[in-house]
């Protein structure tokens, strides 16, 4: 009968751990793809710490599941490789036109549009590929500008009416280029210009000067290779309106000088 009783005694202790342990055994890793393309996506070594207020919305979202996020920076083009192939569970911050056959959340997760910057005060404003003719134009080198005509006249232009910038920190470099009349004018997306400028205290020296192309969504995209994509695309999208609900959302978006891209 003792025997017995230690047998039970100890079977219970093991019940009591393995419920005790449930959530986190049963708990699953998502693996995302993140890259530089701040504020969507971060690189956190590069950003104090901040990994955009994508991977934010994306762990707070699915760390409230029970979800484990692991989040690798790598060139674009990798994630867009991994995700397709089904080795990472998603890409933070992209297009449907990048990758059409990933799996989506209903709503989009922001929205890109390209923008030129100059020095306040300077008159020039971007009315097509004709009127760059009149500045000197800083670019960084590789970017996709998604416009046909702007990028022929880029390939066409030498280093003295377009600056091709390369290496760390490109967009930084550039925009200080404008505020030593070294350059006239830079363009980049805008969410991307707007935070820069806020990081680096040029927002009062510099000023919009005009949009180029239409706005673009901005997505978190799934893998079509993993079964489960469907059912983390629906977690996500009923997640950002319940963070929307609750204000979290703008708390995120502050983080980063922005507001809820649906804001009117």
């Amino acid at each position: 009968m003792k025997s017995d009783k230690s047998k039970k005694w100890r079977y219970a202790v093991v019940l009591i751990i393995v419920l005790g342990l449930s959530p986190y055994l049963n708990a699953e890793t998502l693996k995302m793809g993140g890259g530089d393309w701040c504020p969507y996506v971060c690189d956190p070594e590069n950003e104090n710490g901040k990994e955009g207020y994508l991977a934010d919305i994306l762990r707070s979202v699915f760390e409230k599941e029970g979800y484990t996020l692991t989040i690798e920076n790598q060139a674009f083009t990798r994630n867009l490789k991994e995700t397709e192939a089904g080795r990472q569970h998603g890409t933070i911050g992209m297009y449907r036109a990048d990758a059409p056959d990933f799996v989506f959340p209903q709503t989009s997760l922001g929205v890109s549009v390209i923008m030129f910057v100059t020095k306040k005060g300077f008159s020039w404003k971007y009315s097509g590929v004709e009127s760059l003719k009149k500045i000197r134009l800083g670019v960084i080198k590789g970017y996709d500008y998604a416009d046909k005509d702007f990028t022929e006249y880029i390939a066409s232009q030498s280093p003295e009416t377009v600056t091709v910038m390369t290496g760390t920190a490109p967009l930084e470099r550039l925009l200080k280029m404008i505020t030593m009349d070294r350059i006239q004018a830079v363009v980049d997306d805008r969410s991307v210009l707007q935070y820069c400028l806020l990081k680096n205290g040029l927002e009062n020296e510099l000023a919009d000067a005009g949009l180029m192309g239409e706005e673009s969504q901005v997505y978190i995209g799934f893998s079509p290779a993993i079964a489960e994509s469907r059912k983390y695309a629906r977690i996500l999208s009923d997640g950002v309106e319940s963070l929307r609900k609750t204000g979290e959302l703008n708390k995120i978006m502050s983080k980063y000088g922005m507001q809820d891209w649906q804001a009117k």
